[in-house]
């Protein structure tokens, strides 16, 4: 509609009032679009339309709805909300890193004690600060 196909938007609104009400198309209440093209010429009711926005008139009508994240009280909010979404992704990402060591050492301790019962932190404290498994004769 904002780029002046009112026709092909009308169909479609049928389209999609047949599929929703199980009626026929032509049962449609509204039988014509108002043409906003013509409504908006001169930047009238608040921006101009689609197919006649410059870049500019673009990206200033963006700012002018994205600019009011940043006063209050939303900055705070956004904050709050960036640095819980990293600390998420920095724990995920560092347990998805360690997760093959952590099995690999518990895999490796029940090998060498094989009739043993460890905890977790035993289990892992066969492998030493220089990343070497320990054997059974150490």
């Amino acid at each position: 509609m904002t780029t002046g196909r009112n026709d092909e938007a009308l169909r479609t609104f049928k389209k999609v009032y047949s599929l929703n009400t199980g009626k026929h198309p032509d049962t449609f209440p509204i039988k014509s679009l108002i043409d906003e093209i013509k409504l908006n010429a001169g930047g009238k009711h608040g921006g101009v339309v689609t197919a006649n926005r410059t870049k500019t008139q673009t990206l200033k009508e963006g700012w002018q709805q994205i600019a009011p994240m940043f006063f209050p009280p939303h900055p705070w909010k956004i904050i709050l909300a960036s640095a819980i979404q990293c600390g998420l992704m920095w724990g995920t990402n560092t347990i998805r890193l360690w997760l093959p060591q952590i099995f690999t050492a518990m895999n490796d301790y029940q090998l060498l004690h094989p009739n043993e019962i460890a905890n977790f932190c035993t289990m892992l404290s066969i492998i030493t600060p220089d990343n070497k498994v320990m054997t059974v004769e150490e």
